[in-house]
């Protein structure tokens, strides 16, 4: 009888450590964004509403005005190859292997598809082709430009 009951003991504590391994593997989504920028509040409220709808993804925000996000943003740039001609412009949401420049209904959506796929843990055979996907340029209307840093001069007199 007692080696019924450690048996079951240890299939509890192994089962229980694999289900809490599984709960800690959540989808990380990076979302970058500007605090002026009204599609990144659009985005924000939504990606809100995604993390309540899904509780296997977790939303990082990360605010472009502190140095550290800017320093990670730059990493994410050379990681997921983004072309330098649309570097700087905001939102920006990284996710598995994909990236989402801008924000609009549609954009949306497809970032809810993406979500699912890796949710669902659908093989790479039947995610769309490269072909199939939106084109990841940006619209004027669906992002706003990331402000630059100005240096400006310190203007004095010298006395002579």
């Amino acid at each position: 009888m007692k080696k019924w009951i450690f048996l079951i003991l240890i299939l509890v504590l192994l089962l229980g450590n694999f289900n809490f391994a599984l709960a800690q593997q959540k989808i990380e989504i990076n979302f970058f964004f500007s605090a002026i920028c009204p599609h990144c509040v659009q985005e924000k409220k939504f990606l809100e509403e995604l993390e309540k709808k899904y509780p296997e993804i977790e939303i990082k925000k990360l605010g472009l005005s502190e140095r550290k996000n800017v320093d990670l943003l730059k990493v994410l740039y050379r990681d997921y190859k983004v072309p330098s001609e649309i570097q700087g412009y905001v939102p920006i949401t990284f996710i598995g292997e994909r990236y989402f420049l801008g924000f609009s209904e549609n954009i949306g959506q497809d970032i809810e598809n993406y979500i699912l796929r890796l949710i669902q843990k659908v093989p790479p055979e039947e995610q769309p082709s490269e072909e199939q996907l939106p084109p990841e340029w940006p619209s004027e209307e669906i992002v706003a430009p990331l402000e630059k840093r100005v240096k400006l001069p310190i203007l004095g007199v010298a006395a002579t």
